[in-house]
Order: structure tokens, then C-alpha cells, then sequence
């Protein structure tokens, strides 16, 4: 996603960056998708929709599957 919203390396480095910091995987980015649970899973594909900064973003359940913070 990154690679198709950016205009250069810098600013692709820059998204995934913001995609990392978002997710909390640290790390485990690098796993396979496969091997990630229903809720890493839902972050994961929250994230690639906050990281590209777009002005409007219409979501249905996005919270579906995430443990609440306490």
C-alpha cells in the first residue's frame, strides 16, 4: 500500500514508518499475515487505512475483533 500511495522512497519509508508506529508489532511486521491472531490481523488493516493520511475514510466496524484498552 505504501509502494502505491507514495511518490518516492522517502516518503514510502515514511508511510510504512507511520503504518509500524500505528500497529504496535514491532517486530512481528515481519511475521506472515497468517500467522498473526483475529486482532493483529484487524490492526494491521486499520493501519493501512490511517498511514496514507486521507481526508475522508469510511469504515464499517473497524474496532471489530481489538481487545479494549483499560
Amino acid at each position: 500500500m505504501a509502494e502505491f500511495y507514495s511518490e518516492n522512497g522517502q516518503q514510502k519509508k515514511g508511510i510504512v514508518e507511520k503504518g509500524i508506529k500505528i500497529t504496535e508489532l514491532g517486530e512481528r511486521i515481519k511475521d506472515k499475515v497468517s500467522t498473526y491472531s483475529k486482532g493483529m490481523t484487524r490492526k494491521l488493516l486499520l493501519a493501512r487505512v490511517l498511514m496514507i493520511d486521507r481526508k475522508l475514510a469510511i469504515l464499517d466496524e473497524p474496532t471489530s475483533g481489538l481487545d479494549v484498552a483499560k
